[in-house]
């Protein structure tokens, strides 16, 4: 007889945490509840904080882009990799959700936790908490492959070149619950957690870079946890806002406070400012350029003004009658593919086309000289 397989502490420790992932994932957002206190309870969902006490602030959100959670997850086991490769559409963010409550914890990392709901729609709850202390750093772990992005905290140059000196590969991103916590008062980044093909059945994750990005962030950590990197509050946007206000300094006056909607006289919707701002803006700029184009839910038109890109991407009222929302993060990143393509293919154009006047003057030039 073959005598059972006997694991090592090292082992039982890693099939624990594994468990925990998969019980992460499948969790319904009531039971988080238990985890810490209810600091506020809104229509969008609740948002609890996980006080241990500590200067350092981690971030996740509970929600996931799931309308029926699944029942089960898939395990796959690689050959090119030492730890398995875990199957679901509930990574997004359940994954960041157990870095924060269970692998970090398991290595000595401490830190406040707030768990948020609401951001795969666009309004995280985040933008509900009051903090009862001064953090010196945030971060979240809500990113999909190994990169890292800080969103509008990007403007603080101190912080920006911590990361990169430690090794962190800064990228640009769309949104995250950390955008919507400014007012904390602290720089926030959000780094990669290994998963991919986010939103979709499709979504997979390597633990292996899971557990590098953690390893890393443990030892930046470490360096890093006495030293507080403050970050000065300005008020450019909303709980619903992404931070695509960096670059366009001269229209930060007319991207604040775009909370509301107004019905124009022709019958269409448009976005309405803040007062203050809208008339600073327009004293300095003049009015910008209103165009009309169809909701992309349904199809109905909605004004935007030209160069805001990112406005017509909301969900348009009549959508938030019917309860109806656009995936908000897929949204702003199909739109900065798109940007980079048209850039690109600007230039493609003009190839094209001088390779095609060549190809008709070499042509004419020997129809001409066959006379």
């Amino acid at each position: 007889m073959s005598k059972p397989l006997t694991l090592t502490p090292r082992q039982q420790k890693w099939q624990r945490l594994l468990s925990k992932l998969e019980e992460r994932c499948l969790q319904p957002i009531e039971e988080f509840r238990k985890l810490g206190t209810v600091v506020a309870d809104t229509k969008h969902g609740p948002l609890i904080h996980i006080d241990r006490g500590s200067k350092i602030l981690g971030v996740a959100h509970m929600d996931t882009v799931a309308r029926t959670p699944p029942k089960s997850v898939t395990w796959q086991q690689s050959k090119r990799h030492s730890l398995p490769v875990i199957n679901s559409i509930q990574l997004d963010d359940r994954l960041g959700c157990w870095v924060l409550l269970d692998l970090l914890p398991a290595m000595g990392v401490e830190f406040d936790v707030l768990l948020s709901d609401g951001e795969e729609r666009g309004a995280s709850t985040a933008d509900q908490f009051k903090p009862t202390r001064e953090y010196n750093w945030g971060f979240e772990f809500d990113r999909a492959g190994t990169d890292t992005v800080l969103y509008d905290y990007d403007d603080d140059d101190t912080w920006r070149s911590a990361l990169k000196a430690a090794g962190f590969d800064i990228q640009m991103g769309s949104f995250s619950d950390i955008s919507s916590l400014t007012h904390v008062g602290c720089c926030f980044a959000n780094f990669g957690v290994g998963y991919r093909y986010q939103h979709s059945p499709n979504c997979y994750a390597c633990l292996d870079d899971t557990v590098t990005q953690a390893v890393e962030f443990e030892a930046w950590y470490k360096a890093n946890k006495d030293t507080a990197y403050k970050y000065t509050h300005e008020d450019r946007w909303s709980g619903r806002s992404y931070g695509w206000e960096r670059g366009w300094n001269d229209r930060r006056g007319w991207e604040r406070g775009n909370d509301g909607w107004t019905r124009t006289k022709t019958g269409t919707w448009r976005k309405t400012y803040k007062h203050g701002d809208r008339e600073q803006y327009v004293e300095k700029n003049g009015w910008p350029d209103v165009t009309e184009a169809a909701c992309p839910e349904c199809d109905k038109p909605v004004s935007f003004a030209i160069g805001v890109m990112p406005k017509m991407l909301y969900t348009c009222p009549w959508c938030k009658e019917k309860g109806e929302g656009r995936d908000f993060k897929t949204a702003k990143e199909a739109v900065m593919r798109s940007l980079r393509y048209a850039y690109r293919d600007r230039r493609v154009r003009k190839r094209e086309f001088r390779r095609l006047w060549i190809t008709r003057i070499t042509a004419a030039c020997r129809a001409r000289r066959s006379r």
